[in-house]
């Protein structure tokens, strides 16, 4: 029975952290679905405890995404565009808190307890799992096949040759956005189990993390932001060349050095003997490649990157943007040049939001994720690298799409919030 409640928490936080669109859901995702279920979930607790709280800090959350809305809405309106991105954002933050509250709920339903660590060991298995789903289902079709059937958000991944999980969301930046994620908390329960001097689990989050940088490099070269960050990570807090190591330290830097050999020649064996795996590796990788073969780090990626970097050529837009978005060929009212990608032709993500709301909305925006970032540290005392890291991996990520890391730190901000604002219900006490 405890396993079979185990099983239910890895697919609430998987349809939390991989969001995906089935045929069949008539157009909602599984985190709005999880949303109602917070809400619903929040309504009880408060009619349990006789009242009602709404709390500073989702205040102050709620203000500071509606002026983003504002913006966002302004620069719409103004410009007389059809764009309406962003201008429900605070909407989609209070959507992130609600699922996200259903996950550490049930989390702690099904444990009777909480912490950092435990809900980071499910993100970390969700994501190894949806690593290795997306490397088999490029192998073995009859599972391709289920996924492109059930879940429609993939098909253009499959068009331009991409490999994809269980999940609309398990695919391109989106999911290297992830999967970098789950590397960084990976390199967090290794650091908490040394800690504590515990070495038993280390080998497990070891192969954890080498899995998610493989094969979410194969899926987003993006996890390779998170992958060099857990490093960094793990060389602050547990620094391998101190004058007196302890065992657990040792033991951490053992395990990884043994698994990254160990994978190495993995990955040579099928890199030399598999075709499809040979052009994926090189994909995944090719940073790498270039680097060996021709003696400077070069991606296709980061050469069509620069030349995204346009900037606007007036006033009015560097302040209050264009109004414009996604890509405006859709938009009447458009008389700009025609674009083959978003607007002014740019993912960058800095650029994608100054041409859209100008600097007044990228303020709003950053001072946003600012904010986030000090109430999930406010909550959990004795995590402030922790937040500071997944804060700042949204200004990391802005320089190549326009996206945040908001629904990790809703995750931790309502694991926080339940842990220190909310009393002991009654079934828990």
């Amino acid at each position: 029975m405890k396993l079979l409640k185990i099983l239910f928490c890895f697919i609430v936080v998987d349809f939390f952290f991989f969001s995906t669109t089935f045929s069949f859901s008539y157009g909602y995702n599984t985190k709005e679905l999880l949303a109602v279920v917070g809400l619903i979930i929040y309504a009880l607790d408060m009619r349990r405890k006789g009242t009602f709280t709404v709390t500073r800090e989702l205040l102050g959350l709620l203000i500071l995404s509606a002026t983003i809305s504002f913006f966002a809405l302004f620069s719409a309106y103004y410009h007389n565009t059809q764009e309406r991105t962003y201008t429900t954002y605070f909407l989609s933050m209070l959507v992130w808190l609600s699922a996200a509250f259903t996950v550490i709920r049930t989390i702690k339903a099904v444990h009777g307890k909480l912490s950092i660590e435990l809900v980071s060991t499910y993100i970390i298995a969700v994501a190894t799992v949806q690593g290795l789903i997306a490397v088999i289902a490029d192998n073995y079709a009859p599972l391709d096949n289920i996924l492109l059937t059930y879940i429609p958000g993939l098909s253009w991944s499959k068009s331009v040759d991409r490999l994809y999980g269980f999940g609309a969301t398990a695919t391109l930046d989106t999911g290297g956005i992830r999967f970098a994620i789950a590397c960084v908390l990976c390199a967090h329960n290794i650091k908490s189990l040394v800690n504590v001097g515990q070495t038993k689990y280390i080998p497990l989050y070891v192969i954890a993390y080498l899995i998610i940088t493989f094969t979410g490099n194969m899926v987003a070269r993006t996890t390779s932001v998170g992958s060099a960050i857990a490093l960094v990570y793990l060389l602050i807090y547990i620094f391998p060349f101190k004058t007196s190591i302890q065992k657990s330290v040792f033991s951490a830097w053992l395990w990884l050095l043994a698994g990254t050999v160990v994978t190495f020649f993995i990955i040579a064996a099928l890199y030399s003997s598999d075709p499809k795996f040979h052009d994926r590796t090189r994909f995944a990788f090719e940073g790498f490649f270039s680097l060996i073969e021709e003696g400077h780090w070069h991606t296709g990626s980061n050469d069509k990157l620069k030349s995204m970097y346009v900037f606007p050529d007036n006033p009015e837009t560097w302040f209050i943007g264009d109004g414009y978005f996604i890509n405006p060929s859709y938009d009447a009212n458009y008389m700009g040049e025609d674009t083959i990608g978003f607007y002014k032709d740019t993912d960058v993500g800095y650029l994608r939001f100054i041409f859209f709301f100008g600097l007044l909305g990228l303020t709003a925006y950053t001072v946003f994720i600012l904010y986030a970032g000090s109430v999930c540290a406010r909550l959990n005392p004795g995590n402030l690298l922790l937040s500071i890291v997944l804060t700042s991996m949204t200004f990391v990520i802005w320089f190549k799409v326009a996206t945040d890391c908001f629904f990790i730190l809703a995750v931790f901000i309502c694991l926080g919030f339940v842990k220190s604002r909310m009393e002991p219900l009654p079934e828990e006490e």
